[in-house]
């Protein structure tokens, strides 16, 4: 169940509010969603992309820097990561993932401060 913080952060975003959240240009974001990382829904007439799944390809970025830029294990785990967990990261003082995939059970430790930056970005969007 979210948070009352989190009920505050905007529940959809724009494939360009997704870019300056991540941090990137919007061709990744569009190559996330053809990897299916981003699953696209319709409101409000906009193709927007539900925020937990923005949070997965945040936690992509991080994953790729543990595990290197094209390491097809960044995404399994990424894509493994359901959205109550996606959610729950934000809240977190010290953000650890446990990801079952590939056959294994990974556990990550996140950096705290990438994740309260995706925060302050998340509550900067207009509801």
């Amino acid at each position: 169940m979210p948070t009352m913080e989190q009920a505050e952060l905007a529940r959809y975003l724009t494939v360009a509010q997704t870019a300056v959240i991540c941090d990137v240009q919007e061709r990744r974001v569009r190559n996330w969603q053809g990897l299916g990382l981003l699953v696209p829904a319709t409101k409000k007439g906009l193709l927007q992309y539900r925020r937990a799944d923005v949070i997965r390809c945040a936690v992509l970025l991080q994953l790729q820097s543990i595990f290197g830029q094209d390491s097809a294990l960044a995404v399994e785990l990424a894509r493994a990561l359901d959205a109550e967990q996606l959610d729950g990261l934000l809240d977190m003082e010290q953000p650890v993932i446990t990801v079952h995939a590939v056959g294994r059970t990974f556990c990550v430790q996140l950096d705290p401060d990438q994740l309260s930056i995706i925060r302050e970005r998340l509550a900067a969007v207009p509801r």
